[in-house]
């Protein structure tokens, strides 16, 4: 049970996911400067706000992120979340992904078709 007066996040939770995710991702060599996040730096900062004061993230400096997004930790609540969800995005994924091949070996040709799919 959310409150109704607990703030209304700036991204979605997959959104977020990505952003706890780069933090974890600092701590294994990543410099925050080389990736391309795709959001403008008002969001990024906006949804590490939100992170930090939700309790998903360690305390840090959020409008300078280059340099101090190595300063920040996935507290166990943000770990929970990035599990969640992982759990919900596994379920709701659906592809089917065909493949076709075709060679020839002189007199004789040999034609495959496959097709693999996580739809029951």
């Amino acid at each position: 049970m959310i409150p109704d007066d607990w703030p209304k996040p700036p991204m979605t939770r997959h959104q977020l996911c990505f952003l706890l995710d780069t933090v974890d991702q600092t701590h294994l060599g990543v410099k925050f400067s080389d990736l391309e996040m795709g959001y403008s730096d008002e969001e990024l900062q906006a949804g590490y706000r939100y992170l930090i004061t939700s309790g998903f993230i360690t305390s840090f400096d959020s409008s300078d992120l280059v340099n101090q997004l190595e300063n920040a930790y996935v507290t166990t609540r943000g770990a929970a979340l990035i599990e969640s969800d992982n759990a919900a995005t596994k379920t709701s994924i659906k592809f089917t992904a065909r493949a076709k091949a075709f060679t020839s070996l002189g007199i004789a040709s040999v034609e495959a078709d496959c097709e693999v799919s996580n739809e029951r």
